[in-house]
């Protein structure tokens, strides 16, 4: 048993994805300035984010492996709901 060595394409999106996200909380921070809320809201956008992308991995890589046991549904993970500050 070993590590795979290349990452798979829903991975890597995943990767670029987070990178986003957070490049788009640093901008937020460092653009204005924030109160309390802000942050919180910022904050909670990121987390959503994360959450989001992890789930499309799952829900990809379920997919790809169970294509041929269900070819007639299509399988969806429930997505997130916002939060408000």
């Amino acid at each position: 048993m070993g590590v795979a060595t290349c990452q798979s394409v829903a991975t890597k999106d995943l990767k670029l994805r987070m990178q986003q996200a957070l490049d788009r909380f640093w901008n937020k921070m460092g653009n204005a300035e924030s109160g309390y809320g802000q942050v919180m809201c910022s904050l909670a956008e990121l987390e959503h984010d994360f959450k989001e992308g992890c789930l499309d991995v799952v829900e990809t890589h379920y997919q790809e492996q169970h294509l041929t046991c269900r070819p007639n549904t299509t399988w969806k993970l429930p997505r997130l709901g916002t939060c408000t500050f």
